[in-house]
């Protein structure tokens, strides 16, 4: 969950973590 808004989140993290690194990284961006 790097990048991400809500890495407090274990929800958030868990998804971001799940999600592959083109798909969070744009919403990061």
């Amino acid at each position: 969950a790097l990048g991400y808004e809500d890495t407090s989140k274990p929800e958030n993290e868990f998804r971001t973590d799940r999600a592959p690194l083109e798909d969070w990284v744009t919403f990061a961006e």
